[in-house]
This record gives structure tokens, sequence and C-alpha cells, in this order.
């Protein structure tokens, strides 16, 4: 089974951004706000991360 993991604050997705905007970059992509913005909410425990779909980044 699965540990579950305790959602990050967004002062602390803030300060990990610009990391995870590099590796993305570094894979090819280029994340938008939009993109940003969902991976916040996910990160943060905003959304579940079951409710992405195939293509937002």
């Amino acid at each position: 089974m699965r540990k579950r993991v305790e959602p990050i604050t967004v002062e602390e997705f803030e300060e990990h951004w610009k990391h995870i905007k590099y590796q993305l970059e570094i894979e090819g992509l280029k994340p938008s706000q939009k993109d940003k913005e969902v991976i916040r909410k996910v990160l943060t425990g905003e959304m579940d991360i079951r409710h992405l779909t195939d293509g937002i980044l």
C-alpha cells in the first residue's frame, strides 16, 4: 500500500517551483502559467492528481 504524502504549503511550492520548472524544461516541456497553477493545486492538496488528464503539460 502506498504511503500518503502530506501536501506542501503554497510558500514551499513557490520555493521549489524553479527546480520543478527546470526539470520540466530538461524534458522538453515549457510549463505555462496554467500548468504552474495545476501543479501547485496538486502539490498543495487542493486538487486530486486523478483529476488531471493527458495533455495538460
